[in-house]
């Protein structure tokens, strides 16, 4: 058993991707709850070496390129506590090609969003969680398909949070850094670029999958199965989770952004605001009784 037992226990999670790497990770946190699993895999060989490595989950061969693959599996589930969007390729020096350019996009960013919209009348009351990356933040000159398609993700993760506030359904993302995964091992076995990568990585260390659910988790509904699902509050808060010692900074941060906006009028529709937080604050900043209104359309990066 672990904290988020009583808000998971017996409920269905599914995680696109979930075959191997963080989507793994972040599925192997939610069936510690005792939530029920679901991870998809893009090919039958993944579907089989996740079913080895995690015989937890209940998988499925799932191209989400395709509209109608991602109505049709979505249509065989009932009530879905969360969505987890982590299918996606990185395809380097074939992201100079249209042709690879369009396949990184219609995975990452086209396929997040079909896989939203397919669940969205399953998730009332629940939570999507899309995972970006670090170079939602910045380019990446090896990938710029991949930079691309995770920037798109961030901007369709705050602005399904505005979309789907009407169903109760919280959207946010999670941007991780340097993680041991597949898709990281290239950079890795290249001592350079490894050095390079981990010189300006403030804990001079790869992270792994296994780092990462703490924040899924605690993004994803936080009420009991026996429970009301929370109320689902949106705000236009960029937000942008690394360290800080106190939460009242982050209070301090939205009385000062509202100040502004007071002052300086309706300039643009939202503030945008980057505020750092303590990983110990985020089940705080998510749970219904916090003053701190913002449980929707946050991008967390390191």
């Amino acid at each position: 058993m672990t904290w988020a037992t009583e808000f998971f226990a017996g409920r269905h999670i599914v995680v696109t991707g979930g075959t191997s790497g963080i989507g793994q990770g972040i599925g192997r946190a939610f069936a510690d709850a005792g939530a029920i699993v679901h991870a998809t895999g893009a090919t039958q060989a993944e579907v089989e070496a996740g079913a080895d490595n995690e015989p937890r989950f209940r998988y499925t061969q799932l191209d989400v390129r395709s509209t109608e693959q991602v109505a049709a599996y979505a249509d065989t589930f009932g009530p879905v506590a969360a969505l987890i969007n982590c299918a996606g390729v990185n395809l380097r020096a074939a992201e100079f090609t249209a042709g690879g350019f369009e396949t990184v996009l219609d995975i990452n960013a086209t396929g997040t969003m079909r896989t939203s919209t397919a669940f969205r009348s399953k998730l009332r009351g629940g939570a999507i969680l899309n995972i970006g990356s670090v170079f939602a933040f910045f380019g990446a000159p090896h990938a710029p398909a991949y930079a691309a398609s995770k920037h798109a993700v961030a901007g369709l993760t705050k602005s399904f949070a505005i979309a789907f506030a009407a169903d109760e359904i919280r959207v946010n993302a999670l941007a991780p850094g340097w993680i041991e995964t597949a898709m990281t091992a290239l950079p890795r076995a290249n001592p350079i670029r490894n050095a390079e990568l981990m010189a300006r990585t403030p804990m001079g260390r790869w992270g792994t999958p296994a780092t990462l659910p703490g924040r899924p988790c605690s993004s994803a509904p936080r009420s009991p199965a026996s429970s009301p699902a929370p109320s689902c509050r949106s705000t236009g808060l960029h937000v942008r989770l690394s360290r800080c010692p106190r939460r009242a900074v982050v209070k301090r941060a939205v009385d000062r952004s509202e100040r502004t906006r007071e002052r300086d009028g309706p300039v643009d529709r939202w503030t945008i605001l980057r505020v750092e937080i303590d990983e110990a604050c985020v089940p705080q900043l998510l749970e219904d009784r916090c003053d701190i209104p913002f449980h929707s359309g946050m991008v967390w990066g390191g």
